[in-house]
């Protein structure tokens, strides 16, 4: 036997005890069912990416980053994927939140009101309406259409953000001693 397969079985032996754990810890855990608490990790990780390449896209628009039009078409195809699949990550049964538990671990408590469940069939129209203008904005001829249907994106976002999150507390840098920010 060759030394490729000593070292492979080597691997696996070492391996095996440690992913026989993790799947002991996440008891309950199976195949097309996902725990609440990912699902809220998972849409917080996709807002934020969202919420990325929205400012970058301003930026490019704003002319502060030069990074070219087509760069900003390419953030907002991102934006629209995300917005096709958001529905997907609000599973019935997804809303986790309480006042202690946000207080203990703000990470595993969703942002997302009652509400969005309450009105899902308006909640899943918004965000499919919202999809296709990000997709046509990444198709826009010019850089002021791209901007205009960025813009109607934007209002679009922060009408459902009012709906159907939950406010965020805003930290203040000053107040935290952390100086003056521009």
């Amino acid at each position: 036997m060759n030394r490729t397969f000593w070292a492979s079985a080597l691997a696996v032996a070492v391996a095996l005890p440690a992913v026989a754990q993790f799947t002991q810890a996440r008891s309950g855990y199976a195949p097309g069912v996902t725990d609440p608490v990912d699902s809220i990790l998972a849409r917080r990780v996709a807002m934020a990416a969202a919420n990325r390449w929205n400012d970058q896209t301003h930026d490019i628009l704003d002319g502060v980053l030069d990074l070219g039009l087509d760069k900003a078409r390419q953030n907002l195809d991102a934006i629209s994927t995300v917005l096709l699949t958001l529905p997907e990550m609000f599973p019935e049964g997804s809303y986790v939140y309480s006042e202690e538990m946000a207080a203990s671990d703000p990470a595993e408590v969703t942002l997302a009101t009652e509400a969005l469940w309450e009105n899902w069939d308006d909640f899943y129209s918004r965000s499919l309406e919202a999809a296709d203008v990000a997709y046509r904005a990444g198709r826009a001829a010019s850089q002021d259409e791209v901007f205009a249907l960025t813009e109607e994106l934007e209002g679009m976002c922060m009408s459902c953000h009012d709906a159907y999150r939950r406010p965020q507390v805003t930290l203040d840098p000053e107040a935290l001693g952390l100086g003056q920010t521009d």
